[in-house]
């Protein structure tokens, strides 16, 4: 009696261990959700939590980006690491989430199950060296791709919200019927990058289906370190021998397929803490033992050794010391072999200092694209050549660049767009506003029109007088910002008449004495970055 009363509260406490974690990855995944879809400083503060908790993006923003050593949030995410094993990929990833949720479905739809697959710490190691690489080099290029948060990011902004824009579009259709108008939510995005994300997520989830978490030991970057780190953490999950009869019931469920039912052991490298494994065992085979010292009271078969995992281990976790000193010293070279290339009128986000500082740290997670009110800010394909792919810019035919704003630059979890104020971010130049004569109505069918100058913030931008009663544009790109509101505003269809070109570095603007715009700034005595 006294055994199976131990045996029922040791499944009620996996059960309890398994809603819990649950319950905090949905927790987490809803916060993602609703604090870049909204505005406010109660979202701002969340997100910035969440977005700090990422793991490479806040390594990257420390090592690479001067962020604060203390209070890193890759911190705290090692030390939970070599606790209790991979629990940030099932709790705190947003793309681990997505994928247990795909699971979840492929196993009530199509009664999907797993099974034991081998380490593939080869393949995880070298694509996870290449990437750190090619990053080191200033060409983020797989980093983007595969990092988890950014692939996340790419998924919320490029398919996610268009889906609920195509949603309210239909909507808006069928409230017609009843006499309802409504004004449906407009599509932006480049069609290039939308698709690359659209063919990647599908990739990804075909994949979690036919293998469950294979991304995560094979291509995820942050998982292969973390999988260097979790290899004997203080507490696993672990086989009680004499209990377990080979039923399999763990290893069919195991969503990593670390489970090896003929060794009787759970490779905790592998392992992300789901705790479904525990719940499944009729037989309470397994248990969450501490890895600190040998029990007197059990005996486990030694784990099976791995030919390839020392090397591999060794290799794992060289990396990512060796891309934060390789690409500390990156900017030097890659300022001189100028790995970055973007066309002439492309203008890179304000705290984004340079083009080669933003091309070589950004990983593409958009979520400055998501958070930016005026929608200015949008995915690119190759906009900013190889190094710049998917790489968010300024399109200013969908937006302007709002005077008050600088979310942007707050959100960042890598540090490619730099923390930098609002009264800072106004004494900036962007870009370089150019017009073209033959392209104005002014000039081409004499009609009067001033939309430029009405909504230029810092009068770079002035009507003077022309022919009559018609003024035409006057430009001053000393004190221009590059904010794009001319631009957005000109009324000529095609080429615009007037339009910003982007600069490679940006530089601080110059703030006249006969300056009367209400948004005038004093210009800091030394350029903010």
């Amino acid at each position: 009696m006294k055994g199976r009363a131990m045996k029922a509260n040791s499944k009620s406490l996996f059960r309890t261990l398994r809603l819990a974690r649950t319950g905090i990855a949905g927790l987490v995944f809803i916060l993602f959700y609703l604090s870049i879809s909204f505005t406010g400083p109660l979202y701002k503060n969340i997100l910035d939590t969440l977005t700090s908790l990422q793991f490479l993006p806040s390594f990257i923003n420390v090592a690479v980006a001067g962020g604060a050593w203390i209070g890193a949030g890759f911190f705290p995410v090692l030390l939970l690491t070599l606790l209790l094993g991979r629990v940030y990929c099932s709790t705190l990833c947003p793309l681990g989430i997505l994928q247990d949720v795909v699971l979840f479905l492929s196993r009530r739809i199509a009664r999907r199950t797993m099974r034991y697959r081998n380490g593939g710490w080869n393949i995880h190691v070298s694509v996870t060296l290449l990437t750190f690489s090619l990053a080191a080099a200033g060409i983020p290029v797989l980093l983007g791709l595969l990092e988890p948060f950014a692939f996340w990011g790419r998924t919320y902004r490029d398919v996610i919200v268009p889906l609920g824009r195509l949603i309210s579009t239909g909507l808006v259709e069928a409230m017609k019927s009843f006499r309802i108008y409504l004004s449906p939510v407009p599509f932006e995005g480049e069609p290039g990058a939308v698709f690359m994300t659209v063919i990647l997520l599908a990739a990804l989830v075909l994949l979690t289906v036919r293998y469950g978490r294979w991304y995560c030991n094979r291509l995820c970057p942050a998982g292969c370190v973390l999988r260097a780190v979790s290899i004997r953490p203080a507490w696993s999950i672990r086989f009680v021998p004499d209990k377990c009869t080979s039923c399999g019931s763990c290893a069919s469920i195991c969503r990593s397929g670390c489970i090896d039912i003929e060794a009787q052991t759970v490779f905790s490298d592998r392992c992300v803490v789901c705790f479904d494994c525990l719940s499944a065992c009729p037989f309470g085979a397994l248990e969450i033992g501490g890895n600190y010292r040998k029990s007197k009271n059990r005996i486990s078969k030694k784990q099976p050794a791995d030919p390839n995992r020392r090397k591999a281990v060794v290799a794992a976790a060289g990396a990512l010391l060796a891309a934060a000193g390789v690409t500390a010293g990156a900017g030097v070279l890659g300022q001189s072999y100028g790995t970055a290339k973007k066309a002439d009128r492309t203008v890179i986000p304000p705290g984004s200092g340079s083009l080669y500082r933003y091309t070589s740290r950004c990983i593409s997670c958009h979520t400055c694209v998501s958070v930016c009110p005026t929608h200015v800010l949008q995915p690119s394909f190759f906009a900013l050549g190889v190094s710049g792919f998917l790489q968010p810019v300024m399109d200013y035919r969908s937006g302007y660049c709002e005077w008050e704003c600088n979310v942007c630059t707050q959100v960042c979890p890598t540090g490619a767009l730099s923390p930098i104020t609002v009264k800072n971010k106004q004494a900036l130049q962007l870009g370089r506003v150019e017009f073209v004569e033959d392209r104005c109505v002014v000039f081409s069918q004499g009609t009067a029109c001033g939309a430029c100058a009405e909504v230029c913030p810092t009068q770079a931008v002035r009507m003077v007088p022309f022919r009559g009663d018609l003024t035409q544009p006057f430009t001053d790109n000393a004190i221009c910002s590059g904010c794009g509101s001319c631009e957005y505003a000109c009324p000529v269809d095609g080429e615009k008449a007037i339009f910003v070109r982007g600069l490679d570095s940006h530089q601080a603007r110059e703030v006249r004495e006969t300056e009367q715009s209400p948004f005038s700034v004093d210009v800091p005595e030394e350029f903010p970055f």
